[in-house]
Order: structure tokens, then sequence, then C-alpha cells
């Protein structure tokens, strides 16, 4: 993802629970800035109806920004927190290299 690989291609599903229709949400393009680390994806989000017919369409862009995990337990240990533990799913896998990051911090006593 950080070297500028094509974008990955979601099938994942919704429902929007006001409307009851399906929503898609699909990546069209992607730019990367490692130096910055951040990356801008434009996305279009198809609504459906029961049929799969397309309701209604619209694109927009998002800018997102990636952390390490050693700059997550700085910014965390800076604002008085401490890491318990890390997984890498809420399967509580291990961190890996690559994959979600999920932490169990708890507060340091004596912070503010």
């Amino acid at each position: 993802m950080l070297a500028g690989a094509p974008p990955f291609i979601s099938e994942r599903r919704v429902k929007d629970q006001r409307t009851g229709h399906t929503v898609v949400p699909r990546f069209i393009e992607r730019t990367n800035d490692p130096l910055r680390q951040v990356f801008t994806g434009r996305f279009r989000i198809d609504e459906l109806d029961d049929q799969g017919r397309s309701l209604d369409s619209e694109e927009t862009s998002w800018t997102f920004r990636w952390n390490t995990r050693q700059e997550m337990r700085y910014l965390f240990e800076l604002t008085g927190f401490e890491v318990v533990t890390e997984y890498s799913d809420f399967l509580r896998s291990p961190p890996a290299y690559g994959a979600e990051q999920l932490r169990v911090v708890r507060k340091i006593e004596g912070t503010s």
C-alpha cells in the first residue's frame, strides 16, 4: 500500500440502516506521499436497490495518514498513557508488519 501499488478492489457491501439499500464503496484512484506518510484515495460510493440496480452514485476523496507502531507508542506516552498490549486484528493476533494496528492502553497514574 505504501509503495503506490494499484488500489485494492473492495466488494465490501453494507446495508444502509435507514433505507435498507446496499452501499458499495470502491477505490478509484490512490496517490501516496511516503515522505509525509499520507495517501489520498478517490472513492465511488454506489447505492443499490434489492435487485442490484444503481439508485445513486457519489465520488469523494479522503486523505489518510499512516503511523508506525513506534510513533503510536510515543504519542500515547506523551499524552499520559501506556500500551498494555498490541494486536493486528480483533481476534487478538500478534502485531504483524503491514497489518491493522490495535492497542489496549491505560492511563498512567498521576498524569492529567
